[in-house]
C-alpha cells in the first residue's frame, strides 16, 4: 500500500483511522501506588505516595485513584469507531504510532512493511508530515475526548486502508486469519 491509497485529507469530523499528533499515551511501568494531595512547607500543595495494603481495593472503577504514571505525548491513531465518537462523551481509544527506524534490522522492517507481525500495522511515508511508521496495537490507551480534540490531526486513512488496519487489529486480538476479500466494499 502506498501513501496515495493509504491516506486522505482529514475531514472536519473526527473519524476512526485519524492520525493525531500530541496525544497523551500512558504507560504503567510498575504496579501504581496511589498518591494523595497534602500541604507541604509554605502551604504548597505536594503529593505523597501512599501504601496500599495487600488485597485492599483503593477505589471503585468509577471513582479512580490518582497515581504517578509515565506518559508519552506522541503520535497516535484513533481506534474509536465513528458512531461511538458521537455517542460516548468520555472515552477515546488510541494506539501508539512508532516510526519505522532505519536502525532496525532490515528483516524486521520488511516484516512490518508486509504486516506479517500481528501487533503492528504498517503506515507508508506520507511526505514530510508523516514518516514511514507503524501502529503498535500493544500500546492502546483510553483518553478523554479533550486529549484527542486538542491533538493536531495529520491525516486520515482511506476506507481501504482503514479496513486493512481493522483486519490487522483483529488478527492481533484473535490470532485468526481472515480472507481480506470479506472487507471489500463497493465505492
Amino acid at each position: 500500500m502506498n501513501a496515495a491509497s493509504c491516506y486522505r485529507p482529514v475531514d472536519l469530523q473526527l473519524c476512526q483511522g485519524d492520525i493525531l499528533e500530541r496525544v497523551p499515551q500512558l504507560y504503567l511501568k510498575d504496579f501504581p501506588g496511589p498518591i494523595r494531595k497534602t500541604t507541604g512547607t509554605g502551604n504548597r500543595i505536594v503529593y505523597e505516595l501512599e501504601e496500599l495494603a495487600p488485597g485492599a481495593q483503593a477505589t471503585t472503577p468509577e471513582e479512580g485513584i490518582l497515581v504517578p504514571a509515565h506518559c508519552h505525548i506522541t503520535r497516535a491513531m484513533l481506534l474509536t469507531y465513528d458512531c461511538e465518537i458521537d455517542k460516548d462523551r468520555k472515552h477515546r481509544m488510541v494506539a501508539l504510532i512508532r516510526p519505522l527506524l532505519a536502525s532496525m534490522p532490515a528483516q524486521d522492517r520488511a516484516t512490518i512493511r508486509e504486516n506479517r507481525r500481528f501487533a503492528f500495522f504498517y503506515l507508508p511515508a506520507g511526505g514530510e508530515w508523516l514518516p514511514e511508521s507503524y501502529v503498535d496495537f500493544r500500546r492502546i490507551c483510553t483518553v478523554t475526548p479533550t486529549g484527542v480534540d486538542s491533538a493536531h490531526r495529520v491525516a486520515s486513512l482511506t476506507t481501504v486502508a482503514r479496513q486493512a488496519m481493522l483486519l490487522q487489529f483483529f488478527r492481533f486480538l484473535a490470532r485468526v486469519e481472515l480472507d481480506p476479500e470479506i472487507f471489500e466494499t463497493a465505492e
